[in-house]
C-alpha cells in the first residue's frame, strides 16, 4: 500500500462551521421549547425546571468555548508525519503530530481530532473544502489512510535468500 502524497491544508473558523454551530444549538433549544408545551408542568419551579432551562445556556457557552478554540492553523502530511503549524496568532512553533483520526465526515468539512506528545490533550481540528479542489482531495486522503507502519526487513526484502 502507498502512503498518500504530501500535502498543507488550512483548519479553524469559517462561517459555514458557525452556522452548523448555531443550528446544532438552535435544534435544541427548539426541542426543548416543544417539550415544555407538550409538558407544561416541566417548566414548575424546582432544580428540574432550572437544570432544564440552563441546559440551552451551558450548550451555548461550550459551543461559544470551542468556537473560539478554532484559530487559524495548518495541517500537513509529509508522507510520514503530520505536523500542525499553529498560525500567527499562537506563540508555540510547529507540532509534531502522531495521530489524526477523522472523528465527523461531512464530504465537504472534517472534524479531526489531533493527539500527540506536544499537543497535551489533543487537539480538535475544523477542516473545510476550499477553492483548491485537489488540496481537498489530497487531505482526505491522507487522513483516511492513516500513519503507515515502519517497513519492516521482510517488507523490503532483506535477508530474503537466494
Amino acid at each position: 500500500m502507498h502512503a498518500a502524497p504530501a500535502v498543507t491544508h488550512p483548519t479553524g473558523r469559517t462561517p459555514q462551521l458557525a452556522a452548523l454551530l448555531l443550528g446544532l444549538w438552535a435544534l435544541g433549544l427548539a426541542a426543548e421549547v416543544v417539550a415544555l408545551m407538550l409538558q407544561p408542568s416541566l417548566a414548575a419551579p424546582g432544580w428540574q425546571a432550572a437544570a432544564l432551562l440552563g441546559a440551552p445556556l451551558l450548550a451555548g457557552a461550550a459551543l461559544a468555548r470551542w468556537w473560539r478554540t478554532q484559530r487559524p492553523r495548518r495541517l500537513s502530511w509529509d508522507g510520514a508525519q503530520w505536523r500542525l503549524d499553529p498560525g500567527a496568532a499562537d506563540a508555540w512553533g510547529d507540532l509534531a503530530v502522531q495521530r489524526v483520526e477523522v472523528r465527523l465526515d461531512l464530504q465537504w468539512a472534517l472534524l479531526l481530532r489531533a493527539s500527540g506528545p506536544e499537543l497535551g490533550r489533543g487537539r480538535w481540528l475544523w477542516a473545510q473544502a476550499g477553492r483548491d479542489a485537489a488540496g481537498w482531495h489530497l487531505l482526505r486522503c491522507a487522513v483516511h489512510a492513516g500513519t503507515p507502519a515502519p517497513a519492516s526487513a521482510a517488507d523490503l526484502g532483506e535477508g530474503a535468500r537466494a
